[in-house]
């Protein structure tokens, strides 16, 4: 007859006892978790679990939806089959989320493929074209809209060793809500670059980076053009870029009348700015000079 072993039987009641507690224990942790996915997916709720919150928008981001009156719409524009790449899965996921977070933004896709005439009602050149996973964002009260191409929603970087193109960052959540608040804004703001006495433009990197930020850029010319839209209010500001001629006295006087009336300007000068009269003059009026020399910064750290 075998002999009977109490440790065995005592291990045996210990493992079974343990075993039924870990049964048990993954039997509540799974109810668990089925209830909470219940939840969460009645309430329309989620659960950005990756490592650095790229689908939660921000508390900038939030403060924008909270304060929407217009209803918007996000186009997306998904050749059939695309939708699942890791480049615009994390975009459709991101407008999600902001649709989750308001009533007032609505997600729509589109296939240019199946409409190809869709996204040309938001081209103000026809010659350009709008690319897969490229968002449409349009006030549905105003009709006002802003176009995102998808490489705006990703920051790259070119690697010359390799001669490759890398994604060092997600920039949706910028992109978007700029977008979004742009849609909203009943007065665009605009920046005129003054033309006319052999000024500077901006580079188009600057005014491109203008143009994300909700800024119109245009130019202004005081002789030539009507400059009846010349008005001074809060979201209006004239550029002079190191000018090298003169205002004529009447191009004087509308500038004068514009700042008068609340107008803003921005002048900008070089260390070799000639003699300008009628800028300065301008300039005088409101405690100002052109002041010929060079600043230099001694502390090497500071570049």
């Amino acid at each position: 007859m075998k002999k009977f072993s109490y440790r065995s039987a005592s291990q045996r009641k210990r493992s079974l006892k343990y075993g039924g507690y870990a049964t048990v224990t993954t039997i509540i942790l799974l109810a668990a978790l089925v209830l909470f996915n219940v939840l969460f997916s009645q309430l329309k709720l989620k659960v950005d679990l990756t490592g650095n919150d790229i689908y939660t928008p921000g508390a900038t981001t939030m403060k924008i939806l909270d304060s929407l009156e217009d209803d918007v719409t996000v186009y997306g524009l998904y050749n059939q089959g695309t939708e699942e790449n890791e480049t615009n899965r994390r975009v459709i996921k991101l407008v999600e989320a902001y649709c989750d977070l308001s009533k007032k933004v609505k997600f729509v896709k589109v296939d240019p493929l199946s409409d190809p005439t869709f996204a040309n009602q938001f081209l103000m050149d026809t010659s350009n074209t709008l690319d897969n996973g490229s968002l449409i964002v349009q006030n549905d009260t105003t009709k006002k809209f802003k176009t995102i191409p998808i490489n705006n929603m990703y920051v790259t970087q070119d690697d010359y060793s390799t001669l490759t193109h890398n994604v060092t960052g997600f920039s949706a959540e910028e992109a978007l809500t700029s977008a979004i608040q742009y849609v909203c804004l009943q007065d665009t703001p605009v920046l005129y670059q003054l033309q006319g006495h052999s000024e500077t433009l901006l580079s188009s990197d600057f005014t491109n980076y203008l143009s994300y930020t909700n800024y119109k850029v245009d130019t202004l010319n005081l002789v030539t053009q009507n400059i009846s839209d010349l008005e001074a209010n809060d979201y209006t500001v004239v550029l002079v870029n190191n000018p090298r001629e003169d205002l004529t006295d009447g191009e004087y006087q509308t500038l004068l009348n514009f700042m008068e009336q609340g107008g803003r300007m921005m002048f900008l000068a070089a260390n070799d700015t000639p003699s300008l009269p009628n800028f300065d003059r301008l300039l005088s009026r409101y405690g100002l000079s052109i002041q010929a020399g060079t600043m230099v910064e001694t502390n090497s750290s500071n570049y």
